[in-house]
C-alpha cells in the first residue's frame, strides 16, 4: 500500500479580468494557453445559456466565441488537441432534460459540429481523454435522481459509436475525472440529486484503460494497492 498526502503549496493570488457574465455549472476547458467557458446557468433563476467565451492570460482579456448549439449544463468535457468535446448534460433551464447529445468544438475555426450520441441520456458525468479514446462514466439517468454506473468509450480515430466498458464499482454523479500516467481516476461525487443529495462520496475509483477494469480505492487520504 502507498499513502499519498499532497504537499502544501503556497499560492499568490491576483485580480484579473472578470468573466463577461456571471455563470455556474458551466463546462470549462484549456486549449493551449487559453481558457474556454461553455454554457452553464447565468442567473439565480437557473436560466441556461448557450454563451461561450475564451480567456487569454497573455492579454488578460475575454473574447466571445461561437455559442453552444444548445443551452446545456452539467456536461462532460474533454480536450483532444485543438478540439473540445462536450457530452451529455441537462438541456434548458432548470430542471432541464438529460441529453445523449455530443458536440465537438473546433477552436481553430470557432465552430461546432455534432458527434456520435451517447447510448443513453446522461448528465453530471466526467468525460476523460485517454490517448486516442474518450471515456464517459457515471452521472445521472434521465429521471435526474438515479446514479448510473455505465462506462462508455469512443475511439477518436474512428468516432462512429460509443462502446461499453467496465462499469463503476460505486455509481455516482457530480464526480471529477482525470487521466494520470495511463490511468483514469474518478474522484468524489455524490449519490442522488436535488436540493439535498442522499450523501456525498469520498471514494477514488481507478480505471485501468489498458485492461478495461475498475478497482475500488478508499476515500480521504488516497491509499493505492499495488498488484
Amino acid at each position: 500500500y502507498r499513502e499519498y498526502r499532497p504537499p502544501r503549496v503556497r499560492l499568490d493570488c491576483a485580480s484579473i479580468a472578470s468573466s463577461p457574465i456571471r455563470r455556474f455549472e458551466a463546462a470549462t476547458a484549456v486549449v493551449g494557453d487559453r481558457l474556454y467557458l461553455f454554457g452553464g446557468f447565468e442567473t439565480r433563476g437557473l436560466r441556461a445559456t448557450t454563451r461561450s467565451d475564451r480567456y487569454d492570460p497573455a492579454t488578460d482579456s475575454w473574447t466571445r466565441i461561437a455559442d453552444l448549439p444548445v443551452p446545456v449544463t452539467h456536461a462532460g468535457i474533454a480536450v483532444d488537441g485543438t478540439f473540445v468535446w462536450v457530452a451529455g448534460g441537462f438541456v434548458g433551464d432548470n430542471p432541464g432534460t438529460a441529453t445523449d447529445s455530443v458536440w465537438r468544438y473546433d477552436s481553430v475555426h470557432d465552430r461546432w459540429e455534432p458527434g456520435p450520441s451517447l447510448p443513453e441520456p446522461r448528465a453530471s458525468a466526467p468525460l476523460v481523454r485517454h490517448r486516442r479514446s474518450l471515456h464517459f462514466f457515471g452521472g445521472l439517468r434521465s429521471d435526474r435522481t438515479t446514479d448510473s454506473g455505465d462506462h462508455w468509450r469512443l475511439d477518436l480515430d474512428s468516432p462512429s459509436a460509443w462502446e461499453p466498458r467496465a462499469g463503476l464499482p460505486e455509481p455516482r454523479n457530480h464526480a471529477a475525472g482525470i487521466e494520470l500516467d495511463g490511468t483514469i481516476y474518478m474522484i468524489g461525487g455524490q449519490h442522488g440529486h436535488g436540493l439535498v443529495p442522499r450523501r456525498a462520496s469520498m471514494r477514488i475509483s481507478k480505471a485501468d484503460a489498458q485492461r478495461h477494469a475498475l478497482a475500488r480505492q478508499c476515500g480521504g487520504t488516497y491509499t493505492e494497492q499495488r498488484e
